[in-house]
């Protein structure tokens, strides 16, 4: 997965892919593909959120000191 890929890009592809998956359409192997992408925006994303946390807590950090 790209790291230059926004925060909230990867959300709407994670949601153009999940509805992909959910409509069952296509093989089972572009089925896989399509599960392996999904999991790696959801590393993506949980990786942003937690970076933005850290971000958030030192910010908090400061200002109360």
């Amino acid at each position: 997965m790209e790291e230059k890929v926004s925060f909230e890009e990867a959300l709407m592809k994670l949601d153009s892919l999940i509805n992909h998956l959910e409509s069952g359409e296509g093989n089972l192997a572009e089925m896989i593909g399509c599960y392996e992408e999904c999991m790696k925006l959801v590393n993506l994303c949980n990786d942003r959120l937690d970076a933005y946390e850290k971000k958030i807590t030192m910010l908090n950090e400061t200002w109360q000191a």
